[in-house]
């Protein structure tokens, strides 16, 4: 489980106004993110085109978060918001968490 000081605020979000950052897509996800001067936060956003169900919708947030914490230490000065894509519903935890394997490298916190 994280932390609650390493999530993501994104309450101050207007719908009409992105978050900024730089992007790196997948096949099975958009990640956004920028350095910041303290540790990790983490967001997710699961939009209802993943499945009308909330426990899907829950359990692709949870394994996105533990694969995410297993790969990015929590002391990463760096904000990331991971918008996984509707194809992700048919994915395995070890799929899922290859994907964030191979992207993590091109994470630059600088």
């Amino acid at each position: 489980m994280l932390p609650k000081t390493h999530h993501l605020n994104l309450s101050h979000l207007e719908p009409n106004k992105p978050f900024l950052g730089t992007k790196l897509h997948t096949p099975h996800l958009t990640l956004v993110y920028h350095s910041n001067s303290t540790h990790l936060h983490l967001g997710v956003i699961v939009s209802k085109k993943i499945s009308p169900k909330a426990v899907i919708r829950n359990l692709v947030k949870r394994r996105l978060i533990n694969a995410t914490s297993k790969l990015i230490s929590l002391n990463t000065p760096i904000d990331l918001l991971i918008i996984p894509h509707p194809t992700i519903g048919g994915l395995t935890y070890q799929q899922l968490y290859q994907e964030l394997v191979e992207i993590a490298p091109h994470l630059n916190t600088k």
